[in-house]
């Protein structure tokens, strides 16, 4: 059978989400973790008691300064409930423990994308390099597993007597 765009497409991300997905999966819990932390930490310096009802917003962020540079944590809609503070600013140094995670998890982010994009050129190449699922299946058995399941043709129940009776 031909590939497709579309069956080349699929195979290609069927292959990036079997790679990536829990790497990201883990870098997201690691990077919320650390969100929740930086709050926990901004809040021991607030009284809550301090702001009115219904101050507090329904959607949540943490905006964090970090020497010039900010980054803005979303906290989730189960975060601290039933109160959420709409956005606390934190600033730290370049030699604080959080500046130093925050930096971490950042080139953590930047190297997991950049392994991606990498991983999507190289099946774009191979994927490229070969017009049949048959030629797939010779350079690169390992990605038949991923092309999308196409149904086999039901074959169409023609009379012939008919015609053979129209054609005598």
């Amino acid at each position: 059978m031909k590939l497709t765009q579309g069956m080349r497409d699929t195979i290609k991300s069927k292959v990036v989400a079997a790679k990536f997905d829990s790497l990201f999966a883990k870098q997201d819990a690691a990077e919320r973790a650390f969100a929740n932390r930086l709050l926990d930490k901004a809040l021991d310096n607030v009284d809550l008691s301090s702001f009115p009802d219904g101050w507090f917003a329904e959607n949540s962020s943490l905006r964090v300064s970090f020497d010039g540079w900010s980054n803005l944590f979303s906290l989730g809609e189960k975060r601290r409930q039933p109160y959420r503070i709409d956005q606390i600013g934190l600033r730290f140094r370049q030699g604080d423990d959080a500046y130093v995670e925050s930096k971490n998890l950042e080139q953590l982010r930047s190297v997991l994308e950049q392994q991606r994009k990498e991983l999507r050129t190289e099946i774009d190449n191979v994927l490229h390099a070969v017009t049949t699922d048959k030629r797939l299946a010779e350079v690169w058995p390992e990605a038949v597993e991923y092309l999308p399941k196409v149904p086999a043709p039901v074959p169409a129940v023609v009379n012939v007597d008919r015609l053979r009776k129209m054609l005598a």
